[in-house]
């Protein structure tokens, strides 16, 4: 395993190129011109870079990246992410409790693991997926069939079922070693791709339980003033 040459960065989000720059470990004494003289009868004029000042970490051991585009700084330690841990994306604002919870934990995993993100944004399908045969009432709908059965048993359009189906595949490749291959330094788009798609999902199926219930809230209210008057 090696430094990436790109990663997205935590603070804005942008695919960047990484950005090395070298942690000191121990500071060196302070050159001392009069010293040199009465050792060797002459001063040395020679160029400084920042390597005399200390010694510093090795690359792969401690370093830090500067974002080329907010400049805000991240810390790599063995080669991986560890500050700042990403927030990740934002979950739909009506994206049920239980599958909420599940897709902040993928968040916070994105940087470090995107296979364990991707796995789990597939638990949080299968809450989406849940909520939305609960709230729809089918009665040929079980939440304890296998998730690819309950999928094809919700009253939505082919196009909705097809992606939940291929999030539902893409997390669970993502589960199993060897079948998808996230070693390569764009790996972390397939779980902000995946992501995004369990957003745009959530405003699909969820949206219009919404507009319903807000439908519903006015014409109580229509149907109350009415029987004031």
């Amino acid at each position: 395993m090696s430094l990436p040459g790109s990663y997205i960065c935590p603070h804005c989000g942008v695919t960047v190129v990484f950005n090395p720059r070298p942690i000191l470990r121990s500071a060196k004494a302070p050159y001392d011109a009069s010293r040199e003289f009465y050792q060797f009868g002459s001063v040395a004029l020679k160029s400084v870079d920042v390597f005399d000042l200390g010694e510093f970490c090795a690359k792969n051991e401690l370093i830090i990246s500067s974002c080329v585009n907010c400049g805000r700084p991240t810390l790599w330690e063995y080669e991986k992410l560890v500050w700042p841990v990403s927030s990740g994306i934002k979950a739909y604002e009506k994206m049920p409790e239980k599958a909420k919870r599940v897709f902040n934990e993928a968040q916070s995993l994105m940087q470090l693991s995107p296979r364990s993100c991707c796995a789990l944004l597939r638990l949080c399908v299968e809450e989406i997926v849940n909520y939305v045969g609960a709230e729809q009432g089918l009665k040929n709908f079980d939440p304890d069939w296998i998730l690819a059965r309950r999928i094809e048993a919700l009253a939505i359009p082919e196009a909705l079922t097809q992606q939940l189906t291929a999030c539902r595949v893409i997390g669970n490749d993502a589960a199993h070693p060897g079948v998808l291959d996230f070693s390569g330094e764009d790996s972390g788009k397939v779980a902000v791709l995946l992501s995004h798609a369990v957003n745009n999902l959530c405003a699909c199926l969820i949206g219009p339980f919404d507009l319903k219930k807000l439908a519903d809230e006015v014409e109580a209210e229509r149907k109350a003033r009415k029987n004031k008057s």
